[in-house]
């Protein structure tokens, strides 16, 4: 038994001779863990306003309309697709435009 020197105000407190991971003093221990258990109170509380956004950007991404219906897609792809137009440079920029939005989409309604 005997005294130990805070690590954080410098002031001794008694502590057993196994009690060697006791390194802070009683009220410099209680302020510590205070703050953590503040600080695990805001966490908490972001983690909640977190979770709200996130399940309202669900809900306006599952009630948004796609911009073209991908059946509508695939047929303007049919229309435009180079083998249709002699391999013109034009004809594959805009098919893969086409085929671009219409992965996006697909990946928007994934969710």
């Amino acid at each position: 038994m005997g005294y130990a020197t805070c690590k954080q105000c410098g002031n001794t407190f008694w502590r057993e001779d196994n009690e060697t991971w006791k390194r802070l003093c009683l009220g410099c221990w209680l302020e510590r863990k205070r703050q953590e258990d503040g600080r695990e109170a805001e966490l908490q509380q972001e983690i909640e306003q977190l979770r709200a956004r996130l399940a309202n950007a669900r809900r306006e991404v599952a009630s948004a309309q796609p911009v073209l219906d991908r059946k509508f897609i695939k047929r303007i792809v049919s229309l435009t697709h180079p083998d249709k137009h002699g391999g013109s440079e034009t004809a594959t920029e805009v098919t893969q435009q086409l085929l671009a939005i219409m992965q996006r989409q697909c990946n928007r309604n994934a969710w």
